[in-house]
């Protein structure tokens, strides 16, 4: 059988079970011919390449839409029946992840590759991304090429051809099925046109609509969930639904305003694109200015997560939310009166099932809104059990869960029967696949935002590694740990003039904050992601773990760090478990909105002093400038933020002159008003702070000092944050101030 023939065999068994087939072409060479015999054979058809884009190479994908994979970006949204996936020279995770469920039921995707044994050896670029100083290329790991390859020979709906042979046929081809949908049924008494419900593809499009519809009607205020696998439409449906209910506020004359976001501007584009659709097909014209939908007097404008809160809107929309922190997620249902919530259960974009666990659970359980939810089912571009989305899902482990915990594993935690372990995650992807998914399925669990690349990360970077908690031989916390630090002269000294590593990310930010070598020079660990099984988070696994992980590295290590995202409740865990704040971003990350941290715990004396160093730095440097900088920093991440275990003493004299000591004792004794003497008492509060070692205030009075003083908030907003009286803010700041005026200036 030659290669068109198997091309038509492939294709006869695609469009008869409306599914998609691969044909993986494994060849030393030759290649460009092969991509021209493809091109021959589906003449006057869209055929989308995904790989190189030399010069030279152009000529041979002429006539086909031909990306990089750094532009997979741009095929978002469109449909192909043919897909060429170039994997000479990369093989990025992320990319697969979007290109592949751009081909519709009855396509085909071809993927080239080398020879099987070969690809084992070569670097792709993916795995140079990998490489971060002091390793080389030939640290990289191949783990994940192996990975994908098993992947290959062992699902059914992939063929293989080695070097023209057929060394592999699909199994398991299901029974052919008709292409054709059941017609829909649009239901009565709705508001949105008719026009609209006909746009859907499918009875549950339709049914979500009507649910919509409700939604919006609903006086109270309510929120909407809606939640699918990729392909299912959800971003199609709501673009109509947009473009329904501005049709019904045009003709009612009411002003309007709709906030879409999204973790990043490119997973709105099929609903824009679905937007202008139904726009057109109610025969409403628009303008675009600035990227803003303006349609008479209602606009639609995206915006990111964290830049929503500036402004007032009627609806806010958020596609792809299982990418954004679950705090964020909160602070808008707190804000706007209707929000719609639309996450992919399994996918590259994110954690969808952290997403419906926890946020979803929370939500009910804080009763801020009335609810409605939705789950769609039913794929758009291909049948329900394509065996290529079964072959994807496997791979990038996008359907991964956590391991099923029964009585015995309970009782095992309660007596403290926990074994932690060095995973081979050779056997990962030899024998022990489910053991890598119930790794990876408590990170997508504990709402990570989740990419394929990560996975590959562990797999193949040399720096990289994992630890596990096991209960009775099941994963209850997972650790991804990288090695960093110990860094030359001469790389610190590129740090220094702005140099970005791959990499050693503590090490850098460190050195180029606070201009020392010392600490880059470091033997250091960084905590990628720490993750503790759902169903047994608050059993203290976490800090068991962190335990666990010092004792292995102790003598070996200087110290172990980490950054994440500033909350209340993280900070809380990573200082209870030794780890002293060094550093905060300057600005929140727009996805997660927290401002991030890096926390370090020193182990050798060499690093006890180097972070004692920095800590007091950063105590007198945060006291200085958040007010400016960080100003709408929490109270209670701050306070956090500047206790410190460590006993300083000011590395200054409190400078106060006799003019600013007798007004000081004015308001003391209720002569002046606090505004008249907000300069002194801001240098004594800051005093306050770096004298660790006699510091004698409740944690109440410290909050008002920190909020009033060193954040320069109104009385009212002081009030407002801690949840308590103005008189009572005064009264303590009051007192306070008798304290300071007795310990420095009496």
């Amino acid at each position: 059988m030659n290669f068109k023939d198997i091309v038509l065999k492939a294709l006869d068994e695609a469009k008869s079970s409306y599914e998609r087939r691969i044909i993986v072409v494994s060849k030393k060479e030759g290649h460009e011919n092969l991509i021209r015999k493809i091109r021959n054979i589906f003449k006057n058809k869209k055929v989308l390449y995904i790989g190189y884009q030399k010069d030279e190479f152009k000529d041979i994908v002429r006539n086909l839409d031909a990306y990089s994979f750094e532009d997979t970006q741009k095929v978002l949204g469109r449909t192909y029946d043919f897909l060429i996936l170039d994997l000479r020279e990369n093989l990025s995770p992320n990319d697969i992840g979007r290109v592949i469920n751009v081909v519709r039921g009855g396509g085909l995707i071809f993927l080239l590759t080398p020879r099987f044994k070969e690809w084992l050896k070569i670097k792709n670029k993916f795995q140079e991304r990998l490489v971060t100083y002091p390793y080389t290329i030939d640290d990289v790991k191949s783990r994940f090429v192996s990975w994908f390859i098993r992947c290959l020979k062992e699902s059914a709906g992939v063929y293989i051809i080695e070097e023209d042979k057929i060394i592999k046929k699909p199994k398991g081809v299901l029974k052919p099925i008709t292409k054709k949908r059941k017609p829909i049924n649009v239901p009565e008494n709705i508001f949105i046109s008719k026009r609209i419900y006909r746009l859907c593809l499918t009875q549950e499009q339709v049914d979500t609509i009507k649910i919509l519809e409700d939604f919006f009607n609903e006086r109270k205020k309510s929120s909407f969930i809606l939640i699918a696998n990729r392909g299912r439409g959800k971003s199609a449906l709501l673009g109509l639904f947009l473009a329904g209910i501005v049709e019904r506020l045009v003709a009612e004359n009411k002003r309007y305003n709709i906030c879409v976001t999204s973790p990043e501007r490119e997973n709105v584009e099929t609903l824009y694109e679905f937007l202008e659709k139904g726009l057109e097909a109610l025969n409403i014209k628009y303008k675009i200015e600035n990227g803003e939908y303006v349609i008479e007097r209602c606009s639609i404008r995206y915006k990111k997560p964290l830049y929503i809160f500036n402004e007032n809107y009627n609806l806010v929309v958020v596609d792809e939310a299982a990418g954004i922190s679950v705090p964020l997620l909160f602070k808008i249902v707190e804000k706007y009166k209707k929000t719609i919530f639309s996450s992919t259960i399994h996918g590259y974009e994110g954690a969808g099932r952290g997403f419906s666990v926890r946020f979803l659970k929370e939500l009910k359980e804080k009763g801020f809104s009335k609810i409605y939810e939705k789950k769609i089912d039913e794929p758009i571009r291909y049948a329900s059990n394509d065996l290529i989305e079964k072959w994807l899902f496997r791979t990038l482990l996008l359907d991964a869960e956590p391991a099923e915990l029964s009585d015995e594993d309970y009782i095992a935690l309660r007596e403290k029967r926990i074994s932690y372990q060095k995973p081979n995650m050779d056997e990962w992807i030899t024998k022990r696949e489910e053991e890598m998914r119930q790794f990876v399925g408590i990170y997508i669990l504990a709402h990570y935002r989740n990419r394929p690349n990560d996975i590959a990360i562990l797999l193949d970077a040399p720096h990289h590694d994992a630890r596990v908690l096991k209960v009775n031989n099941k994963i209850v916390n997972s650790l991804q740990i990288a090695f960093e630090g110990n860094v030359s002269e001469d790389e610190i000294e590129k740090y220094l003039q702005g140099y970005k590593p791959r990499g050693n990310i503590l090490p850098d930010v460190i050195t180029k904050h606070y201009r020392i070598k010392e600490f880059a020079k470091l033997k250091g660990i960084r905590i990628v992601r720490i993750a503790t099984h759902p169903n047994v988070m608050r059993h203290g696994l976490g800090s068991f773990m962190l335990n666990e992980l010092t004792k292995e590295f102790e003598g070996t290590v200087d110290y172990i760090g980490t950054s994440f995202g500033a909350s209340e409740l993280l900070l809380k865990f990573w200082i209870k478990n030794g780890f002293i704040p060094l550093h905060l971003s300057f600005e929140r990350n727009p996805i997660s909105g927290e401002y991030s941290v890096i926390v370090v715990k020193p182990l050798s004396d060499k690093a006890k002093n180097i972070v004692k160093m920095l800590n007091y730095e950063f105590l007198s440097k945060i006291l200085d400038s958040v007010s400016e900088i960080q100003y709408d920093i929490e109270p209670s991440v701050l306070y956090l933020l500047v206790k410190t275990k460590f006993k300083f003493k000011p590395k200054y004299q409190l400078n106060v002159t006799d003019i600013q000591r007798k007004r000081f004792k004015g308001f003391v004794e209720g002569l002046l008003t606090y505004e008249s003497i907000a300069d002194i008492f801001r240098n004594l509060v800051k005093f306050y702070f770096l004298d660790t070692s006699n510091q004698e205030l409740e944690e109440f009075e410290e909050k008002i000092m920190l909020t009033k003083t060193i954040l320069s908030k109104s009385w009212r907003r002081v009030s407002e944050l801690l949840n308590v009286s103005e008189f009572k803010v005064k009264t303590v700041i009051k007192d306070v101030a008798k304290y300071l005026y007795s310990k420095y200036l009496a």
